[in-house]
């Protein structure tokens, strides 16, 4: 059976090699007739080579036939006029709604996303007609994963899309249809505190989980568990075997059973691969063939790159494919290890037999899935074999019960609410445990500073040693790997402890974090970017930090507050100060607060709050009770350097400002309106003189920042640091802050 890995990993190899800019058909031609020659002249010798040498051959052909990313290149930066058919439900988005669609521009037919002005209802099989700026999808998320889903171009509607709505979907979108029905018993079946983890785990939709239930999953490492992979189609091939006694019937519906789950689940990368390697499981009595992972695993890329060869780019691709190999490498030598004393007692010894398995499979993945999770996320949640250990098994039977409960709810919606009932209880379970274990501090680890590396790359270590060492020696490597990853934590607490400042990358909006001595300081949270509140509190959490002594608000609008409320969920807020200003966000904010037990200030008047090696001055504008110009500007002298944080105000309120107070020269200036062409005029550069203009900025419509914002900040000598082009920006000192060029305090961007 190795032959037939051969061959399908030449394949792979080969729609590989067609993404490289090379004279396709002549390369194929080539290894084929080479493959062909050895044929003859080395007959059954050779065969592997031959196998290599065609098979790479027809994988360049193959992926070479079909490239729609050049399709997506001759388009990309042209404004158009295009029709499209929908393919998928539409999403609601903050300016409209967003959907994937066939689009037709010209004579050319690609996959993408349009992003549609109006906020419509669209299904499977739905036409419309607009005028759109094209983008090809890699320039407009700056890497491959649009790609990897087969997403070629990324379309904005420049003005309102005509549209034809079909009254039924065409047959080819039945799989859609039928999930999409699935979906809304689901939603109806359960309350609404669990629904989006019932159609999460069953359907594959994770559209309906609240950015804080998925934060809780990702930083405990749950998400995994919730994601469709090989373990759900092994549940479901499990419950098909108990209802069906015959081997050979079970056998033949087994295999039809997993290619429908694996279309009305969307298809994903993870679920075709296990449905791949299960069907190939269920074929493999009847013709006689042993199971061999690594063929199986190499069949089931050979079917995924010969659909989309860019799907080896998707990080959701590389994890599966990596489980499994985590899985069959080091899984049985693990469970060998933590059963090596057998226990006598029959119900105990079931108990640890469980333990040791769900730890076991656990320990395996995290061995060769660390070094990919850090990389994609830049963070490793330390305590996922814990999480798996205590939601593995209950996962598995809320997914069971889940495919039971929407089968169900099609025939019987009565009985149907009351399986969701039962099935409601598990997952409040599961978000019972990722949520405590996603509040544990230093649950979870940086991969982007040089002592979070150095903790994983120890933590690696010592997984590796556990499983490869020779018994007798791993006592003084594990000593000295603990003692080592020990001391890399409290150097990393060391660090947190020092004072300093972070722009949190929170895409288009603002969450500042000050530090010093202990204390801790946050001004705004909120932006476009997953979620601001569970981005500020990974921050902190990562330098074991548990609570925040004082957040300011500087004014109400969305991209400086909507992360507020999932803040105080992570991390307890003491004090609160926001500006006397009328605003629909005022009052979710202030319930917010009023539920996690934070002191509310109203901040009509200049407020002065020392710190312990600083003060806070929070200075209201006295501007509009609405809108940009009638927050705060907040002026921090922390361990002798000068923050000053002005809002989203205009030059003119900035020139009042500065007319009113005697500003100090500035080390840290955030630029005002996230570098708005408005905002920080020359008035206020020149009265504070910033070192260092740091612009918290994302992806936008508005030009964010303007070339003559830029342009006067560098004619002031300051230096710029943008959170769109370096990420969270984190600025640290010591005791004194070290000045780069030696004249003044200043500071020194980490990252």
């Amino acid at each position: 059976m190795r032959i037939l890995m051969t061959a399908a990993l030449a394949f792979c190899v080969g729609t590989l090699l067609a993404l490289l800019p090379i004279p396709g058909i002549p390369v194929a031609g080539v290894l084929i007739l080479g493959g062909l020659l050895v044929a003859v002249l080395g007959r059954k010798r050779f065969l592997r080579c031959v196998l290599i040498l065609t098979g790479v051959g027809l994988g360049i052909l193959w992926s070479g036939a079909h490239m729609p990313a050049e399709t997506a290149g001759k388009y990309s930066g042209e404004r158009v006029y295009l029709s499209a058919e929908v393919v998928d439900y539409s999403r609601e988005t903050n300016w409209g709604s967003s959907v994937e669609a066939d689009l037709t521009v010209g004579n050319d037919r690609v996959r993408g996303i349009v992003y549609l002005k109006e906020q419509i209802s669209l299904k499977p099989g739905d036409r419309f007609t607009v005028t759109a700026e094209l983008l090809d999808s890699y320039e407009y998320t700056g890497n491959f994963y649009y790609r990897s889903e087969g997403i070629w171009l990324v379309a904005r509607a420049k003005e309102a899309a005509e549209y034809a709505l079909c009254a039924q979907s065409p047959g080819k979108y039945w799989p859609k249809g039928f999930a999409h029905r699935l979906e809304q018993v689901l939603l109806a079946a359960l309350p609404e505190d669990v629904s989006g983890y019932a159609v999460a785990l069953t359907l594959g939709n994770r559209d309906y989980l609240t950015a804080g239930d998925m934060s809780a999953l990702k930083l405990s490492g749950g998400y995994h568990l919730i994601a469709l992979s090989g373990m759900h189609m092994t549940v479901l091939v499990g419950i098909l075997g108990l209802l069906l006694r015959k081997k050979r019937l079970y056998r033949l519906l087994g295999i039809p059973v997993c290619i429908v789950f694996t279309l009305i689940t969307g298809a994903s990368h993870a679920v075709v691969r296990a449905c791949v390697m299960e069907c190939i499981l269920l074929l493999g009595p009847s013709l006689n063939r042993e199971a061999d992972w690594p063929t199986d695993l190499s069949l089931a890329a050979l079917v995924l790159m010969a659909v989309n060869p860019w799907c080896v780019f998707g990080w959701g691709t590389q994890l599966s494919f990596l489980s499994v190999i985590g899985l069959e490498l080091f899984g049985d030598r693990i469970y060998n290890m933590l059963t090596a004393k057998k226990v006598r007692n029959k119900g105990l010894g079931k108990l640890c037999t469980f333990i040791a398995s769900s730890l076991a499979a656990s320990l395996a993945v995290t061995i060769t899935a660390i070094p990919l999770l850090g990389y994609y996320s830049g963070y490793v949640s330390l305590l996922y074999p814990l999480t798996a250990l205590l939601l593995s098994a209950v996962v598995s039977g809320c997914f069971g019960l889940g495919i039971l409960t929407a089968l169900v709810g099609l025939v019987f919606p009565g009985f149907c609410e009351r399986l969701g009932w039962c099935l409601a209880w598990g997952f409040r379970y599961v978000r019972l445990i990722s949520g405590g274990i996603s509040r544990v501090p230093l649950t979870v680890i940086a991969t982007d500073t040089v002592y979070g590396l150095c903790c994983l790359l120890i933590l690696y270590a010592v997984l590796v040693i556990l499983v490869r060492w020779p018994k007798s020696r791993k006592v003084i490597p594990l000593c000295c790997g603990l003692t080592g990853y020990g001391l890399c934590i409290l150097l990393l607490l060391l660090e947190g402890a020092k004072p300093g400042f972070t722009a949190v990358d929170v895409g288009q909006g603002q969450s500042l974090l000050l530090r010093s001595a202990g204390e801790t300081v946050m001004v705004d949270c909120g932006g476009n970017r997953s979620n601001a509140g569970d981005q500020a509190a990974l921050e902190l959490m990562q330098m074991g930090e548990t609570r925040i002594d004082l957040l300011i608000l500087t004014h109400f609008d969305s991209d400086h507050v909507n992360g507020v409320a999932e803040l105080m969920e992570r991390i307890p807020v003491e004090r609160l100060v926001v500006p006397e200003q009328s605003h629909e966000n005022r009052e979710m904010i202030e319930k917010a607060a009023f539920a996690h037990g934070a002191e509310v200030y109203h901040c009509g008047k200049d407020m002065n709050i020392t710190l312990d090696r600083g003060i806070i001055q929070i200075l209201p504008t006295g501007g509009e009770t609405e809108g940009n110009n009638g927050g705060l500007w907040v002026f921090a002298s922390m361990e002798e350097t000068e923050i000053l944080i002005t809002g989203d105000v205009d030059q003119k309120t900035e020139n009042t400002m500065v007319q009113r107070y005697q500003f100090p020269k500035t080390d840290i200036l955030v630029a005002g309106h996230h570098g708005a062409k408005t905002s920080t005029g020359q008035n206020l550069l020149e009265a504070v003189r910033p070192e260092c203009v740091v612009i918290s900025v994302g992806d936008n419509s508005y030009g964010h920042p303007s070339e003559e914002t830029l342009k006067r900040i560098m004619d002031i000598g300051a230096d710029v640091l943008r959170t769109d082009e370096r990420g969270s920006v984190t600025i640290r000192g010591g005791a004194q802050w070290q000045s780069r060029s030696g004249k003044n305090p200043a500071l020194t961007a980490i990252r």
